[in-house]
């Protein structure tokens, strides 16, 4: 069995992987993003090591197995059983690949489908009558799709559902034969490891290019550094400090897979800054382990109550002048956009930071950075903030069973450690009272009037410092970002407290196209000095040139249907610019849950009736509204059709949206809304929408 196996691994990694001649992928440019330089601190990277033996240490692991089987004199599954190399290469695109992507795929069906089988039957059931996966090598779309793909960073190792769990979004399961052969203890272990640490390691795909494969290369001069270069938003402001905001640790490891502590691999110390982070055991297993529980609690109220979340504007208790004046002090900007060449040269600093931040925020143990021909293997110490970086390895002659083992066995190692247990909180609903009943009431009076006193003093504002308080990021400066005028003019660089305002995101909406929305706060300097602060605000960030060039058209869009009076529609504050990156910000009200996600209980397909006739004649009325000001949507689908809180319905989204629309074409979009109302609508896309994105202007049709 043995030679077969061997035989088997070999087949299946070949040399490299047959690239495009002449692809016209583009170059490497540096992978950091805008969130890269919010993470916490807590959490950011600190040191980069070098692990001479993590190689030769994961061999380690599967040594230890196979010794363990032959004491036990376990009989594995047949050689017959054995999945053959052909069987794996029928996935595999005979076409060169083209991209990273192509790369990542080619990997994924070769190399890990073959091995997660190997793995997961040595590791966790050797006793199976087949070999049969407990993980997986999954595609996680994290991105906007891309014609080429110079990075890919979609690949995630993550655990399979158990066998029997109630499993409504169909994801794979462990096959009913390996899972009866677990006893009840090895299967309650490991619901508890997919659960805790669902996303044990993730990928970093590069195309080979030189750009790439020198940054690989060189980031062995990143060993002899003591710390490791931090890249934070320049502004300038020392309005508050950043760590009084909750952090919960996932714990390290007790041990390593192959026998020995974790205490006597790594060499580093704990460090002492975190005496002072709190490693709750009370946080739900079901979320990723990072998050605040106390910041998750209070979502959990506001979700479950949405009656009570209504825009609010709050006066701040009095404070003395001192201590105003340190709250909101005088800031700092930027001159001008961050230079982006010192980080392309400088490549190795910027795959690392980016890849660091990755694995933090899927509270992964493990990196592998891939460039076709070779690889790294990288292990996450979260106490000491170390990366721990092998040595390069010949994707040709190194078989990756041994790191997919060693994943598994760590996960099984933090499990045992930190054991937690999810209690769900009980909704007490209150018959509701005269009295409640007038609070409410004058709650939605008083949120309308400081809604427009809000929205007066903040449409002077030219600055807008944004920071994220959200999961592993939080932030160590703010970010500046200038209000969008006509036409570009000098930015002066220190702004009073009366000219700028704040924007904390504390959590995400959605991605797409166009951008990430987020949910956020705002805060400002009212009138006689008053701090004012208004909840439930919606961001939406744009990175590409295409997607600013979205935003763009779609904050054109609401300014004319807002200076026309269009019902039906959010009120948006503006479009604000990043100094240093040019991301763009469009911040406007949140108004409310889609149509899609107040569907009945049984997540159906079909709206089923769960609109009232009264909230589809208001849906309608808005686009008759909105179609009065010559605008046509041309995107009108379940997602972008909202209900507010207070039971106002509203249409949102407007990046395709054309303007000077015909008459013709405004009406064939009323007939396709009042049907989409009716449930004549079977999925969630859109038909007269399914543009693919390009970057190319004649996708984007705005005049008609």
């Amino acid at each position: 069995m043995q030679t077969r196996l061997n035989l088997g691994l070999r087949a299946l990694v070949p040399g490299a992987p047959p690239v495009q001649k002449n692809s016209p992928c583009p170059n490497l440019t540096h992978p950091l993003t805008f969130y890269d330089g919010h993470l916490d601190r807590r959490l950011a990277l600190k040191r980069v090591e070098f692990a001479t033996t993590l190689l030769v240490d994961l061999s380690k692991s599967v040594n230890t197995i196979l010794k363990k089987i032959l004491e036990d004199h376990i009989e594995l599954p047949p050689v017959e059983a054995f999945p053959t190399p052909r069987q794996y290469k029928t996935y595999v695109d005979p076409v060169p690949a083209k991209d990273a992507r192509a790369i990542g795929l080619r990997y994924r069906a070769i190399v890990s489908n073959f091995v997660c089988d190997l793995a997961s039957t040595l590791a966790l059931y050797p006793t199976a009558p087949t070999w049969s996966p407990a993980i997986q090598l999954a595609v996680r779309i994290t991105s906007r799709h891309q014609q080429y793909y110079p990075l890919n960073e979609e690949f995630v190792l993550e655990f399979r559902k158990p066998y029997g769990l109630d499993n409504r979004e169909e994801l794979p399961m462990v096959p009913q034969s390996a899972w009866r052969t677990l006893n009840a203890a090895e299967q309650a272990r490991f619901r508890e490891m997919s659960q805790r640490f669902p996303k044990t390691a993730v990928w970093q795909f590069y195309f080979v290019h030189k750009e790439a494969e020198d940054a690989l290369k060189n980031l062995s001069r990143l060993f002899t550094m003591k710390t490791f270069p931090e890249i934070t938003p320049l502004t300038l402001s020392e309005d508050r400090p950043t760590s009084d905001v909750p952090l919960v640790l996932s714990p390290d490891a007790i041990s390593t897979a192959w026998g020995s502590p974790v205490t006597s691999w790594v060499s580093v110390t704990r460090s002492p800054r975190f005496d002072s982070v709190v490693q709750s055991h009370t946080l739900n297993i079901l979320r990723r382990s990072t998050r605040p529980t106390k910041f998750r609690s209070k979502v959990y109220k506001q979700n479950k109550n949405p009656a009570k979340n209504v825009d609010e504007m709050k006066t701040l208790p009095s404070v003395s002048i001192a201590e105003e004046n340190r709250r909101w002090p005088n800031v700092v900007i930027p001159a001008k956009k961050r230079d982006m060449a010192v980080l392309d040269n400088d490549m190795a600093v910027s795959i690392l930071q980016h890849a660091w931040t990755q694995a933090v925020e899927k509270d992964s143990s493990f990196l592998v950075l891939n460039c076709g021909t070779f690889e790294r293997i990288a292990f996450r110490h979260r106490s000491s903030q170390t990366l721990f970086v092998s040595d390069l390895v010949d994707v040709a002659r190194y078989i990756r069973d041994r790191t997919h083992q060693v994943l598994l066995q760590e996960a099984g190692e933090k499990s045992i450690k930190s054991k937690c247990k999810y209690a769900p909180r009980q909704n007490n609903l209150r018959p509701r009272t005269r009295r409640s009943v007038a609070l409410e009431e004058l709650q939605k009076s008083e949120s309308i009037r400081n809604f427009k006193a809000v929205c007066d003093n903040l449409a002077s504002r030219k600055l807008a410092l944004l920071r994220i308080q959200h999961g592993p990021y939080n932030s160590t400066a703010p970010s500046s970002f200038l209000r969008v005028n006509e036409t570009k003019t000098a930015h002066k660089l220190e702004y009073e407290p009366h000219e700028y305002f704040r924007i904390t995101i504390f959590s995400e909406l959605a991605y797409g196209t166009t951008g990430d929305t987020h949910m956020a706060r705002i805060e400002l300097l009212g009138p006689d000095r008053k701090p004012l602060s208004l909840s439930n605000v919606v961001i939406k960030l744009a990175f590409g040139e295409i997607q600013k060039k979205r935003l763009r058209h779609e904050f054109h869009v609401y300014d004319h249907l807002m200076s026309t009076g269009s019902r039906g529609i959010p009120y948006v504050f503006g479009l604000f610019e990043d100094v240093e990156t040019e991301t763009l910000a469009l911040i406007m009200e949140n108004v409310g849950l889609s149509v899609w996600d107040c569907r009945l209980p049984n997540q159906s397909k079909r709206l089923q009736n769960t609109l009232s006739e009264s909230e589809k004649s208001g849906f309608l009325d808005a686009l008759k509204s909105i179609h009065s000001a010559g605008v046509r949507h041309r995107d009108l689908r379940v997602e972008n059709l909202t209900i507010s809180h207070e039971g106002h319905p509203y249409i949102i989204d407007f990046d395709r949206a054309a303007l000077n629309a015909s008459e013709d074409a405004r009406v064939r979009e009323q007939k396709n809304l009042m049907a989409l109302l009716n449930g004549q609508y079977e999925t969630s896309l859109s038909h007269e929408t399914q543009e693919p994105d390009s970057d190319s202007d004649s996708d984007y049709n705005w005049r008609e």
